[in-house]
């Protein structure tokens, strides 16, 4: 074994196979005496493969007219953009920066035509004033026929932050968010009219059929301490 480097004498390249570098196993391969290799006698460029754009050496980027060239280098020490325009014997000037983000305040999108995403885009297509986007409405009417407004702090909301208005109104009579098994009913079966006096409190029977006597009549006494109280206290 040879170590890392080179058994030749006075080579120290790095050890490829049967002790020798690249260049003394290729000449022990072809049969030819090892001799010294050759140094390099080529002329070393000026411009190595990292570092800045030789663009940024011109007068003008030095003095501040122009910005400097921020891109990676690619052939001769320019980069790509500015060693088409070399290459090509166009002038050199500065590269147009491409647009990454929406223009508009506040837009996080990518950047699709004329310095705006693809929704702002459309909005300035149609002819409409630039709004942000999605903005939840205040309220919608679905195709159910119920009236949902959004309000995603209310008890009764759903996962998507907006709960009934004929349940926020029973709500605020009851004093209290409404329970699971109570629902509200529109007396003129018209949805959208949310009237307190168009609606009433529902509620689901929580006893199966052929339940206990003792178990109805905790549900009884249950029922009366939720929704009438009073009654309850004229009994005892």
């Amino acid at each position: 074994m040879f170590g890392r480097c080179c058994a030749f004498d006075g080579c120290s390249r790095p050890l490829l196979a049967k002790g020798y570098c690249s260049a003394h196993y290729r000449q022990q391969w072809k049969g030819q005496p090892l001799r010294p290799i050759r140094p390099f006698s080529g002329k070393t460029g000026p411009y190595g493969p990292g570092g800045p754009c030789r663009f940024n050496e011109l007068p003008q980027v030095r003095s501040g007219e122009w910005e400097s060239c921020l891109a990676a280098r690619s052939t001769g020490g320019w980069c790509a953009g500015h060693a088409a325009q070399w290459y090509e014997k166009r002038p050199l000037k500065p590269l147009r920066r491409r647009r990454i983000g929406c223009d508009f305040p506040g837009c996080c999108n990518r950047h699709s035509c004329r310095g705006y995403c693809a929704a702002h885009y459309q909005q300035l297509r149609q002819g409409k004033s630039l709004t942000p986007l999605n903005l939840r409405k205040g309220w919608y009417k679905a195709s159910n026929g119920y009236v949902y407004i959004w309000e995603p702090t209310h008890p009764n909301a759903n996962k998507h932050g907006y709960v009934a208005e004929h349940a926020k109104v029973m709500a605020t009579v009851l004093g209290r968010p409404l329970l699971p098994g109570e629902e509200v009913h529109h007396r003129n079966r018209q949805r959208d009219d949310n009237r307190p006096e168009n609606l009433e409190l529902w509620a689901r029977g929580q006893q199966p059929p052929g339940a206990r006597v003792s178990d109805l009549v905790d549900e009884a006494v249950r029922v009366l301490r939720l929704y009438a109280p009073e009654k309850l206290s004229k009994r005892s």
